[in-house]
């Protein structure tokens, strides 16, 4: 999923029903997580 995707999600969520902090960490940790893929997959392609 791509931060766009995820972003979108969120605020759609954030429409219906509302925002917590929980919720905002979770989304935290999302973004982090697709970040450190992108870089895994960055540097998996650099080695090849």
């Amino acid at each position: 999923m791509s931060e766009k995707k995820l972003y979108e999600k969120l605020m759609f969520y954030k429409k219906k029903y509302g925002v917590t902090q929980e919720m905002l960490q979770h989304y935290q940790w999302a973004l982090e997580t697709i970040k450190q893929r992108q870089l895994q997959i960055k540097s998996n392609d650099l080695e090849d």
